[in-house]
């Protein structure tokens, strides 16, 4: 867990007259390896440098049961600050909450009245998976899905993995390995027949099937129609639950480097995300210079004319702003200096955005950013919210 985004350390320098007559040999991000000795630019650092809190003290709460079986505990810092202008230290709390549980995915319904967890545990010391749902406090399905042996193991990485709620809230979609054929002796089986995964990050990923759940029935159903020499994943509802989206992935040439190496043949359906008025689809194929292989699950502009996703672009990530219509991209960070952006959510126009670079990891408190796709196609940022900038 990182507690500070940046956190520069300066020696104590007590500012009197003795010490302004000194030079400063200083290494800034700044101030590139420059003797300092003029007294207001020694000031002036040494003011930057007290604005950095240094943490005293953490004490780590007991274990607490959350309502959906989660386990977390709460971890309580105190912090100390020099406040020059009033010579004093100033103390400050802060605390953290850690999740460590066995959860692999988790999805509330589309009314929030539900919730769908898939764990993984340790029974009479086997691995197991069960898929459950809770309904407010409680717990109404826990579905071994191991013991049934409709499928392997539920997917839970971010390029193939899902866990959907129907629109109807009576079914959930998730992504699972392919059952395979029971292993028998050497001269009757395919005990040694080798299965070539996707590679690094996906390793033991080799032949994802899509899987239903009939939340009222308890009954799994694995989808059938898909080409054998495809991998489905990213999987989501049609509107009014009419069918399935998904990426897919060919085999051909190989399986290998997938994560990295994200520009493989596309299968007919790519990448697709419905707008938010469920009449159309993007897909990530025919725009020239767009490098992504997957599409955040919000990424579209209120009027559903309006793509919005990060993409690398040379040394970097930028915002791309597509507009279907006229198959314009924009990028609405290229004039900005401050690093890599990455999209977390889109709503009503409203953006929230990471940004980060090699000496500012991203923050909650400086480096969040929150603004609006304006009519322009440009980034704008709302009435007292933080800038990239922290400003």
């Amino acid at each position: 867990m990182t507690l500070l985004g940046k956190v520069c350390y300066t020696p104590a320098l007590l500012i009197t007259k003795q010490i302004m007559s000194t030079s400063f040999y200083v290494h800034h991000s700044r101030l590139c390896n420059k003797v300092i000795t003029n007294p207001d630019e020694i000031a002036k650092l040494f003011r930057e440098q007290s604005l950095a809190p240094s943490l005293t003290r953490a004490d780590v709460g007991p274990v607490i049961t959350s309502q959906y079986g989660g386990k977390y505990c709460n971890i309580y810092t105190e912090w100390s600050q020099r406040d020059l202008e009033r010579n004093e230290n100033v103390k400050f709390c802060r605390q953290y909450i850690v999740f460590h549980d066995d959860k692999l995915l988790s999805k509330d319904s589309p009314s929030g009245d539900m919730k769908a967890v898939v764990r993984e545990c340790t029974v009479k010391g086997e691995e197991q998976q069960f898929l459950e749902v809770w309904s407010k406090n409680s717990k109404v399905k826990s579905i071994n899905l191991t013991a049934l042996k409709k499928h392997g193991k539920v997917y839970e990485d971010d390029q193939f993995g899902s866990l959907v709620w129907s629109h109807s809230e009576t079914h959930l979609l998730y992504v699972a390995e392919k059952k395979r054929p029971k292993t028998e002796s050497f001269f009757k089986g395919d005990q040694f027949v080798f299965y070539e995964d996707w590679g690094e990050s996906l390793v033991s990923k080799s032949a994802p099937v899509l899987c239903i759940l009939d939340v009222e029935g308890s009954n799994i159903s694995v989808l059938e129609g898909v080409p054998d020499n495809i991998s489905p994943g990213q999987a989501f509802w049609a509107p009014n639950d009419t069918g399935v989206v998904f990426v897919g992935w060919w085999h051909e040439p190989f399986h290998l480097g997938l994560k990295h190496c994200p520009n493989r043949r596309p299968s007919p359906v790519h990448g697709s995300k419905f707008s938010p008025r469920d009449q159309r689809k993007n897909s990530l194929d025919g725009f020239t210079g767009i490098y992504s292989s997957y599409l955040s699950p919000f990424c579209w502009s209120e009027d559903s004319q309006r793509v919005l996703l990060s993409c690398p672009q040379r040394s970097r990530k930028d915002l791309l702003l597509v507009d279907i219509g006229t198959g314009n991209v924009t990028s609405l960070t290229e004039k900005s200096d401050v690093g890599s952006w990455s999209l977390l959510t889109v709503k009503w126009n409203l953006m929230v955005v990471s940004c980060s670079s090699p000496n500012c990891p991203p923050s909650l408190g400086r480096f969040l950013a929150i603004g609006w796709i304006s009519g322009r196609g440009e980034l704008g940022h709302p009435g007292g919210g933080p800038t990239p900038n922290g400003h």
